[in-house]
């Protein structure tokens, strides 16, 4: 297989696809926002934060032992050293979600209800019925468009080697269709992952499937200034 650094945005799926690309290939990869005691496991001499600042030393050595790697760039540590991000010679797929509201909506949910640290599973109690506290109508605003802004600056400076996905691309919350499969297995593909069929299907089961999402199109309407919000469509 081909190794890669996957550059996504938080609340784009990564953690499902990464799983799912470890699955697949199987070989280790690292995750850059893994709890602390799971990231020390990962043997590495460097600490997370070194990334900022020496970001190619630190990947020459993770890709020294491992063939992949998740980073959300859009955490400020990692977007102040995006150009090095950019320009490291490996296999880059960029991830991230067209529908900007979504993503800052999700991401402010996620605080709001301690998604990180939540034991495995809470999600499923929010999914549906639920009643959220209501969001603040300038931080989505602020949010919206420093996430344009990145996309933005990462599309302008990468090269024709990325492999780009949309969050759309891979997931449905209502339906999972032929296409997203597809688009999964394009994906294995071009990283020269060969893969089991039954072994494919079971990964789309438990990881991409639209039952596997962690929220539904009604887990948006129990925020309690939702229809506000949605002015920021």
């Amino acid at each position: 297989m081909n190794k890669f650094m996957l550059l996504s945005m938080k609340r784009t799926g990564s953690n499902h696809l990464l799983n799912s690309l470890q699955i697949t290939s199987k070989r280790k990869m690292v995750w850059f926002d893994a709890h602390p005691n799971t990231w020390n496991e990962f043997g590495l001499s460097f600490s997370k934060t070194d990334m900022e600042t020496h970001s190619t030393r630190c990947l020459d050595e993770l890709y020294d032992q491992y063939s992949g790697c998740k980073i959300n760039w859009d955490e400020p540590i990692f977007y102040n050293a995006i150009d090095e991000l950019l320009e490291y010679p490996i296999q880059k797929i960029l991830l991230y979600r067209e529908n900007i509201w979504e993503k800052v909506i999700s991401e402010e949910l996620a605080i709001q209800t301690n998604h990180w640290i939540a034991p495995i599973g809470r999600h499923r109690v929010l999914k549906e019925g639920h009643k959220f506290d209501s969001i603040d109508v300038d931080v989505v605003k602020k949010k919206m468009s420093d996430v344009r802004g990145k996309i933005d600056y990462v599309m302008n400076n990468m090269d024709d080697n990325f492999i780009v996905y949309r969050y759309e691309d891979l997931y449905s919350r209502n339906n999972y269709t032929d296409k997203h499969k597809e688009n999964f297995r394009n994906l294995l593909d071009r990283l020269d992952i060969k893969v089991d069929e039954k072994i494919f299907n079971n990964i789309i089961g438990d990881l991409m499937c639209e039952e596997k999402c962690y929220k539904t199109d009604k887990t948006y309407t129990y925020i309690k200034n939702i229809d506000e919000l949605k002015k920021l469509k």
